[in-house]
């Protein structure tokens, strides 16, 4: 018998167990998680049919993460928000844009959701979302709703209402409230508890709407739109244009498909729609065609207005009723004379020989207008004006020639001009041409022969590049097209200051077009953004600062990332949110300055000094600080500065500067031989002072306020401002340079030693500082008759430069790397309103000089990750440019 004892069944079974028991224990409920999201990507129901009929307009997208890449970071969508009542929202916008989880892959594949939703009467919205597989989560909402609205969301203003049906959640104030519901895959959501209910039964989708939303497009955004509802506003209106408008129906709803970009934008609109006017009936039901005059336009055209719906004599006919009384006691003015004098009416002498084209064109080679229309019958053209022209009451004139070409001009009698200009057409004494066609009148016959001959050698505007980039992205079937250029024209739907205007005037170059085809009315618009200006106002400024600005504004952000604006007003601390215009205010107890303690362009504190001593040390919203405001009893003598997170004030007593600290106590640094004029500079843990005086000093002191040693160092006759500081040899090391008003530069080591090379003698007179420009390893000066100076550190002057524009005292001269490229560009500014910008090489940059004064600050306001530049003018506006490349 073996000695070999076997080990008992149960021991061999207890790891199986135990594998088996954590088998189970994770492998149940991940099936459970399987099998609810495949559930949940059956269990689906259409979120079409949860938007209610009624609605103004209706928006559909795919995808609301791609919808919201392509959208959110859109210059144009901060023009379109940049009305009044908007701020709020254009405000939201810029602080998702600048949101890194928005910018990630987690929220691309979190939000590849489905959007439908629909803005109705009253500005009431309902948006659905559908999650798809995603609702395997959001499905437990209704079962937990209490606990999430309760703390697991952190969500300010969100709370859940159990009695209701179906249970909801709730988010607002208590005024404005958006009703948010989950069922099935869906998320509905509304600002109105009527359309909530509403949306909430399901069967709301039309046929119609299903039918528009079918239609594939290669947009951003399809929109369904009640269009009769919309153009309510214009119907009521008065002109030709609101007359026309009222008679036309529009029985179903119109789709305007958008592609949008910021560097062009397409929009197309299709409307069904019938008219109780015979004539405008007559036009609906036409297909409008190709104008000729689009292949007979020179190139040299800037903008055209063309109508093509028919001939003047039908024109007439048809809408002269509705251009008023005095349109029609012109005409049958002019026909009584011309019948007279003539033996023929306006209808024999214009309207015979015109065909169903006109219009009028603008071009590179000068102001004067060129009017065109086309000749239905040459033949008949001719005879009128051999016979009418020869007549004495209407002159012609063939004595101007151009390049050896003879421009004839014709001399209108008073009543035919009267009756033009009523048409809107000045041409009391035109020259005129036919080529290709058509006949062209200019009030210029050296523009009106350059057109004919471009036409001639087959210049077309057709054939250029603005033309396809903008015009020949839309249909050349029209009966009224428009081609602008915003520096030359303004075409009628831009006139508005409405913010989706203010959005489509970022589009500098573009067209617009109405065409009819079989009962359908189609608008058209396609422009392009031509950089012909790299320095631009950004949408929403300039912006008016309410009161007096008595300095430049100064930028930093807030602790919740908003840029923010200060300056001083007439005894108070003025602030401005950039990003949504929101205004705060802080008053003092004299007039004073300001100044900003920041850490990585974050506000710690804004402080402030009043001109009677007070010290003020304020949050990012103006509000005082424990132990603020500290009346001193001092008078300041000079501009105030941050060092360390202390407020350094120059004071008349001592005299001296005032160190106060965030905890309200204050020291005095050691006597100066004179009051310091100028602002003080800060390095670290050191700080240097210049007053001016016949006998000048340089100070340098430590953070104590007690002097630094080697220092102070005499300076050659009267200092012309603050000094400045350059890096040393190494990192704890510094310079510290000084210009007097002479124009005598100096420059001392951290121990006072004059450095090697200086002084250096620059020619002019000098009454601001210089600076240190880092990426340049150079110092910059500018005298005050506008030329640059740039010296090396070693003494030699390598150039200099005559500033454009900038001329007379109190120049400020700044260098910031606008462009993002490593290399600062140089600002100047004084008391004009005048400020220029210039790269590194001197060169003007494009766009400059802009209109502001001073020294600019600079500040992502937009939420792009770029900063823009923010400074004021002389008529107290705040101004925000894009500086860039």
């Amino acid at each position: 018998m073996s000695d070999i004892s076997l080990k008992p069944k149960s021991a061999n079974r207890r790891p199986k167990n135990i594998f088996r028991f954590f088998a189970a224990a994770l492998g149940i409920p991940l099936v459970l998680i399987l099998i609810l999201f495949i559930f949940s990507s059956i269990d689906k129901t259409d979120p079409r049919l949860f938007v209610p009929a009624g609605f103004d307009l209706y928006a559909s997208t795919g995808s609301a993460s791609e919808f919201t890449a392509r959208v959110l970071n859109l210059k144009v969508l901060d023009a379109a928000l940049s009305g009044a009542g908007t701020r709020e929202l254009r405000a939201t916008v810029r602080e998702l844009r600048s949101n890194p989880f928005l910018q990630s892959g987690q929220f691309k594949k979190l939000a590849d959701v489905q959007v439908e939703a629909a803005y109705y009467p009253g500005g009431e919205f309902v948006a659905v979302a559908d999650f798809g597989w995603r609702s395997a989560l959001t499905r437990w909402a209704p079962f937990f709703g209490k606990r999430l609205a309760s703390g697991i969301l952190p969500v300010k203003g969100l709370s859940w209402n159990e009695y209701s049906s179906p249970k909801r959640f709730e988010y607002g104030n208590g005024t404005d409230i958006i009703y948010i519901a989950v069922i099935k895959n869906l998320l509905v959501a509304s600002s109105s508890e009527s359309l909530f209910t509403d949306a909430m039964k399901g069967s709301s989708s039309s046929e119609e709407a299903q039918k528009l939303l079918a239609i594939k497009t290669q947009g951003n955004l399809r929109i369904l739109v009640n269009t009769a509802s919309l153009i309510a506003e214009t119907a009521a209106g008065a002109g030709l244009g609101a007359s026309i408008v009222r008679t036309i129906g529009f029985p179903e709803l119109s789709v305007a498909d958008l592609e949008l970009s910021d560097s062009d934008i397409r929009l197309t609109l299709r409307a069904k729609a019938n008219s109780t006017d015979p004539a405008i009936a007559t036009l609906l039901s036409k297909r409008s065609r190709t104008p000729a005059a689009l292949s007979s336009m020179p190139e040299s055209v800037e903008y055209f207005s063309l109508l093509a719906a028919g001939s003047p004599e039908y024109l007439w006919t048809n809408f002269s009723p509705r251009l008023g009384e005095k349109a029609i006691a012109a005409k049958e003015s002019a026909d009584k004379a011309a019948k007279i004098l003539l033996g023929k009416t306006c209808d024999e002498i214009i309207f015979s020989w015109i065909g169903d084209e006109l219009g009028i064109f603008g071009t590179t080679f000068g102001p004067a207008p060129v009017f065109f229309a086309k000749v239905s019958d040459e033949k008949t053209r001719r005879l009128i004006f051999d016979e009418v022209l020869a007549s004495p009451v209407i002159g012609r004139d063939i004595s101007a020639t151009v390049d050896g070409v003879r421009v004839p001009r014709i001399v209108f009698p008073d009543f035919l001009d009267s009756f033009l200009q009523t048409l809107g057409i000045d041409l009391p004494e035109p020259f005129y041409m036919v080529e290709d066609g058509f006949f062209f009148a200019s009030s210029s016959a050296e523009t009106l022969a350059a057109c004919v001959e471009q036409i001639r050698s087959g210049k077309l505007l057709s054939k250029t590049s603005q033309w396809d980039s903008s015009a020949g992205r839309i249909s050349m079937e029209s009966s009224m097209m428009l081609y602008y250029n915003l520096e030359r024209s303004l075409p009628f739907f831009l006139r508005s200051a409405a913010g989706p205007v203010n959005a489509l005037k970022l589009y500098n170059r573009g067209a617009f077009s109405i065409s009819f085809r079989s009962g359908e009315l189609r608008i058209e618009i396609a422009a392009v953004k031509e950089n012909s200006i790299v320095t631009e106002e950004i949408p929403g400024f300039p912006a008016s600062a309410g009161s007096r600005m008595l300095d430049d504004p100064i930028c930093a952000s807030d602790k919740k990332g908003f840029p923010m604006a200060y300056w001083p007003g007439k005894k108070t601390v003025e602030a401005m949110n950039l990003s949504s215009g929101e205004r705060f205010s802080m008053e003092m107890d004299e007039s004073g300055q300001i100044a900003l303690d920041t850490t990585k362009g974050t506000i710690e504190s804004v402080w402030a000094v009043s001109s009677r001593g007070t010290v003020y040390c304020l949050d990012a919203q103006l509000n005082a600080k424990d132990g603020f405001p500290l009346v001193t009893g001092q008078s300041p003598s000079g501009p105030s500065t941050i060092s360390e997170g202390r407020l350094l004030i120059p004071v008349s007593e001592g005299p001296s500067i005032m160190i106060v600290a965030p905890d309200a106590v204050k020291t005095f640094s050691a006597s100066l031989h004179a009051k310091l004029r100028s602002k003080p500079l800060a390095r670290g843990s050191f700080f240097a002072a210049l007053p001016r005086s016949f006998d000048s000093l340089l100070y340098v002191f430590n953070a104590s306020g007690t002097l630094a040693g080697g220092w102070p160092v005499h300076i050659e006759s009267l200092a012309s401002a603050a000094p400045v500081f350059a890096p040393g040899t190494d990192a704890q090391s510094f310079l510290v340079g000084a210009l007097t008003e002479a124009g005598s530069l100096s420059l001392f080591r951290d121990d006072g030693i004059p450095q090697e090379g200086f002084p250096v003698s620059l020619s002019g007179t000098f009454d601001g500082g210089p600076i240190w420009v880092e990426s340049l390893f150079s110092f910059l000066a500018i005298s005050t008759d506008g030329l640059l100076w740039r010296i090396a550190k070693n003494g030699g002057s390598e150039g200099t430069f005559q500033v454009p524009h900038i001329r007379g005292r109190n120049a400020k001269l700044i260098s910031y790397d606008a462009n993002g490229d490593g290399h600062e560009e140089i600002f100047i500014g004084n008391d004009g309103n005048i400020l220029m910008g210039l790269a590194q090489d001197f060169s003007v940059i494009q766009g400059f000089p802009v209109a502001g004064s001073g020294a600019p600050s600079f500040i992502d306001i937009d939420g792009d990750g770029k900063s823009e530049m923010l400074c004021r003018s002389t008529d107290d506006m705040i101004h925000a440019y894009k500086v860039g490349w």
